[in-house]
């Protein structure tokens, strides 16, 4: 079980007493509105800083954002009108309804800014802010409007103490009139399952009485559905549509269950768990994640594990309500007179240089992680950001945090961080020694971070692509101590030497290309192209090798090596495993790419740092996990079953020729000592153009004509000569032929 990290608390926003709040809508928003008892609405950003608040002309009767976030509308019983803030004009309006009486709630409808106000007295207006129209309805209902929704074809329903519905246009037509047995509350539109599938928000959902599940279906006026439950249950607090067509129903008593409202499964209990002792009063539901209040605690249940509870806290002024912001990050609780805010998913931001990787482990909190040389991934410090960021970066001496156009380097050793402005928002940045690299716009920008020695003049910012890649925009850049590499969509690859200062080496590949994953010098680059084809390039012999895959998942990324000895090892990784590859850049079959193995990966584990077989991962909330990957797993080799054993050894010795461990092979054949597994470690030997260890395989076999044929190739200086040669002596005439005339 775990515990939510708390991001922030506001003590008495608004006194002492209730307290309410509500997340603005919108994914990219993410700004709070809070009231209470002191009369005032309270607008705070992602932080928890205070940037507006409204004194109302009485205590909040209710508050709605539009379905873009830019408007906030406020009611109160003490008049008649309605309280309109813009956001991003930060400007107030206050809009006459056209009835006389308070308005009693509030809906705004999708697609445009069309606001719907029921009234004390049965009454409607609707209100829209682009054109100022307001349509005032008398006698739409003869009780008090309690609540009221909109799907996203513009059908407003309102609900009434006068214990009916009603189903309407955008104009407030009438269109159906429905009569229920007791007060309705809690109204809300979702998707019913059926068998025939019907896109669209089919479902009216509301409490009546509140003891009773009441659906409606649009589809099939003539059959609505009331759900009652056991009384030991209590009264229904709250309940929240998620998945596809299930339903999340908190009670008075402290039960949680969940409902199908599949036409043959409805109403059926997937699960019931009782989460609080005495009592519940609210539910959320976010993402595969819900929380409950009750007895003072915040928890978090897994509600595809059955409602078990995978994280609980007792926040300050206990918990009465909850919600998650739109974008799933931020659950906030309120209490008496406290607001507590939790982070309960983070942005997968991360990088990794060398030896250490960097995580987001806060909203504006990176740590910095050591890998290797140690027993786990250790933090070494935290830094605090002085924003939430869209980017990080980590080098060999500084850290980079990134948003918008701004990006922020902060040295390893300490000290203030240096800012700096990019011409257009970052989408990618990455540093090695003193310089950094930013991509943005299909552009790119090289430069130094500190100019270290004042007498050296300084050298200017560079920008990329090149004249002569006419309209070529740059997809994916690396960085490493000798060279800038960046890839575009038309498929150039090019090497920048940061000490040269000029270009180094080029390569046009036959197609666009989308993403660059480089080796921690440079030397070897995996490409991926738009046609989802994967080669390794290697700037140095100027030649290619395709990667044959044996399934067609996406790529999400490659990771090579960092371990000197197995430099040429690198691993692609999807969303359910990892794969191991090995580039054989020499050989007598030429520059090709073998498969070692695969390996199962966790959801939600992202590699970040290969090491000699093991890989550290990017875990949830930006924790750094160690796995060995199966294709150098050593379990099972001293198993007391022989036969076991030696088929685990046999395996084994198969993965070590593939990696090219020739050494490691050596000491298992040893131990098993078949001659066929010698003679498959002398030919690996031999196509790898490893002649002096194909000599002393071939001497323990006593074969005195083969040794001596290795002896004479040994002294062979010319590539394709020697190729020729070894594949002569493992009996391939056609491809010694080939080499030699070659």
């Amino acid at each position: 079980m775990t515990t939510p990290k708390l991001l922030y608390t506001i003590e008495q926003p608004h006194g002492m007493g209730e307290l309410y709040f509500l997340w603005q809508k919108g994914e990219s928003h993410s700004l709070l509105a809070t009231t209470g008892t002191d009369a005032t609405v309270a607008v705070h950003d992602r932080s928890g800083q205070l940037l507006e608040r409204m004194k109302l002309q009485g205590l909040c009767g209710g508050m709605e954002w539009d379905q873009d976030g830019d408007y906030l509308a406020i009611i109160t019983p003490n008049s008649n009108t309605v309280l309109l803030w813009e956001c991003h004009a930060n400007k107030r309006i206050n809009i006459e309804t056209g009835l006389r009486e308070p308005p009693s709630c509030i809906a705004w409808a999708y697609g445009e800014p069309l606001l719907a106000v029921g009234t004390q007295k049965g009454n409607l207006a609707l209100y829209n802010h682009h054109t100022t129209k307001r349509i005032p309805i008398i006698g739409k209902h003869t009780k008090k409007i309690t609540c009221a929704a909109w799907n996203k074809d513009s059908i407003l329903v309102l609900a009434s103490e006068d214990k009916s519905l009603s189903i309407n246009n955008s104009d407030g037509d009438t269109l159906r009139m429905i009569s229920l047995r007791d007060a309705p509350n809690d109204l809300q539109f979702s998707e019913m399952k059926t068998d025939e599938r019907v896109a669209g928000e089919n479902t009216i959902s509301l409490v009546v009485g509140k003891r009773t599940l009441y659906l409606y279906n649009l589809l099939n006026p003539e059959n609505p559905i009331e759900l009652a439950f056991q009384q030991r249950y209590g009264s229904i607090v709250s309940y929240k549509w998620y998945g596809d067509g299930y339903i999340l129903i908190g009670f008075s008593a402290g039960f949680i269950i969940a409902i199908s409202t599949h036409i043959k499964e409805v109403g059926e209990e997937l699960f019931q768990v009782k989460n609080h002792k005495d009592n519940l009063t609210d539910v959320a539901v976010c993402n595969g994640m819900a929380a409950s209040c009750g007895d003072g605690q915040l928890k978090l249940i897994a509600i595809w594990n059955n409602g078990e509870v995978s994280g609980s806290v007792m926040p300050a002024g206990g918990a009465e309500r909850c919600a998650w912001s739109s974008d799933g990050r931020l659950l906030a609780t309120a209490g008496r007179a406290y607001l507590n805010v939790y982070v309960t998913a983070l942005p997968p931001l991360h990088a990794a240089y060398g030896t250490r990787v960097i995580t987001l482990t806060s909203l504006t909190e990176a740590t910095v992680y050591q890998c290797i040389a140690v027993a786990e991934p250790t933090p070494l410090a935290t830094y605090t950001l002085p924003t939430e960021p869209s980017v990080i970066a980590l080098g060999g001496s500084h850290v980079c945090c990134a948003s918008g156009t701004l990006a922020w380097f902060y040295p390893l050793t300490g000290g203030a961080a240096a800012r700096r402005q990019y011409p257009a928002p970052i989408e990618m940045i990455t540093l090695a020694g003193e310089y950094a690299a930013a991509l943005f716009q299909g552009r790119a920008m090289l430069h130094v971070i500190d100019q270290i020695d004042p007498s050296q003049p300084e050298k200017e910012a560079m920008l990329f692509p090149e004249p002569h890649m006419q309209g070529a925009k740059i997809v994916d850049i690396h960085l490493t101590s000798d060279f800038f590499i960046f890839v575009t969509d038309q498929g150039h690859v090019e090497y920048f030497g940061v000490e040269e200062w000029r270009s180094c080496a080029r390569y046009r590949h036959a197609c666009g290309l989308r993403r660059l994953h480089c080796d921690i010098g440079g030397a070897r680059a995996a490409l991926l192209d738009e046609r989802r084809r994967l080669v390794v390039y290697c700037p140095a012999a100027d030649h290619v090798a395709a990667v044959t895959r044996n399934v067609a998942t996406d790529v999400r990324g490659i990771i090579w090596d960092i371990c000197l000895s197995d430099r040429n090892v690198f691993i692609i990784y999807t969303d359910e495993a990892i794969e191991t590859y090995y580039y054989a850049a020499n050989s007598i079959n030429g520059s090709h790419v073998d498969l070692v193995g695969t390996t199962p990966l966790m959801a939600g584990q992202i590699p970040l740092i290969l090491f000699s077989g093991d890989v550290y991962c990017y875990a949830n909330a930006g924790s750094v996990l160690k796995m060995a990957l199966d294709s150098h797993n050593t379990g099972g080799l001293a198993d007391a079953d022989t036969e076991k054993r030696l088929a685990n050894q046999r395996r084994h010795i198969e993965k070590l020729l593939l990696l090219r461990r020739f050494s490691e092979a050596w000491l298992f054949c040893d131990a098993v000592d078949e001659v066929e597994l010698w003679r498959k470690m002398g030919e690996a030997a031999i196509a790898d153009l490893n002649v002096e260890f194909a000599i002393r395989v071939y001497t323990r076999l006593s074969d005195v004509a083969m040794v001596w044929a290795l002896e004479d190739a040994s002294h062979i200086e010319d590539l394709s000569i020697l190729c020729g040669m070894l594949c002569a002596c493992v009996d391939k005439g056609d491809a010694a032929v080939r080499w030699l005339e070659g």
